[in-house]
């Protein structure tokens, strides 16, 4: 979550050599830190991709915690132009963050004539901001004084103005990625590629089993009351019948996730120069299902 004073980012700017139309606003894409770095890195550098695909020819890139440089967030307000539309990846919802953006003058001041553009990163985000009726102050906030929460945190955040989406599916992705372009004052929809298939909501079916793109939780070794945390798992399903396609698991395909799916996950993600944890996070995910 983006706070006030104790949430650092580090915002590395690229310029486009490419020349961009005086109509167009430039893009900042920053990140809270979500799952580490190199995923996080990773996500900013897809959604940075998918925009200059949709024809944004100028895109400004923040990654948290690279070359050890830190910027506090809240300066990316003072530091960008005044018709910048500044696309915030999100871990969570912190009802402090919303406070600042709806309630509090100097926010509101800083912002200006900006665009600020929430994106919600599941499975990061564990509540809907749009039925929640109280949203309490993040443990990890150490700003805002004696403030616990803020009550409708969505209703106050589209009374002031602000538009807000979730990266759920790839679905969920490629409207985001539209709506940002259009808010750029790039309205020109990219041409599809008759090879690529359309996908049906983000969902794609493997080994008879239909599971999403997004990966919903990473999976894991683990015991919990003697059984395996993940038992008869689609998920899992799918990631053992990959493995044994692409790199010689034999073990059982029942959906769970023992010690041997973890080694073979290792070999996996050793193979494709992924960090080796034994886990399937998204970025591992990835590359299994292609």
């Amino acid at each position: 979550m983006i706070r006030k004073t104790t949430i650092l980012l580090l915002i590395v700017l690229i310029l486009s050599t490419t020349t961009v139309s005086a109509t167009q606003r430039p893009v900042y894409v920053i990140s809270d830190g979500i799952t580490n770095n190199q995923v996080d890195n990773a996500r900013i550098n897809q959604v940075v991709k998918a925009l200059k695909d949709a024809g944004v020819k100028t895109v400004y890139n923040g990654y948290p915690g690279r070359n050890g440089v830190k910027v506090n967030s809240y300066t990316i307000l003072s530091k960008t132009p005044k018709n910048a539309v500044i696309v915030q990846l999100m871990g969570g919802l912190c009802g402090a963050t919303i406070y600042s953006m709806t309630m509090e003058n100097y926010y509101k001041n800083l912002k200006g004539t900006r665009i600020v553009y929430p994106i919600w990163v599941y499975p990061s985000v564990k509540v809907d901001i749009n039925t929640i009726k109280w949203l309490g102050r993040s443990g990890d906030d150490g700003g805002h004084g004696s403030f616990s929460g803020i009550s409708y945190p969505a209703q106050k955040l589209k009374n002031a103005g602000y538009e807000y989406t979730y990266w759920k599916t790839q679905s969920d992705f490629n409207k985001a990625i539209q709506e940002i372009a259009n808010k750029a004052g790039v309205t020109k929809k990219p041409a599809t590629k008759p090879t690529t298939p359309a996908k049906n909501s983000g969902t794609i079916t493997l080994h008879g089993q239909k599971v999403s793109e997004t990966i919903p939780y990473t999976l894991k070794y683990g015991l919990k009351n003697g059984k395996y945390l993940y038992n008869n798992d689609k998920y899992v399903i799918v990631t053992q019948k990959q493995l044994a396609k692409k790199v010689g698991y034999d073990g059982y395909c029942k959906g769970n996730y023992g010690t041997k799916t973890e080694l073979y996950v290792k070999k996996f993600q050793k193979k494709e120069k992924l960090p080796t944890t034994g886990q399937v996070n998204q970025a591992t995910w990835n590359k299994l299902i292609k």
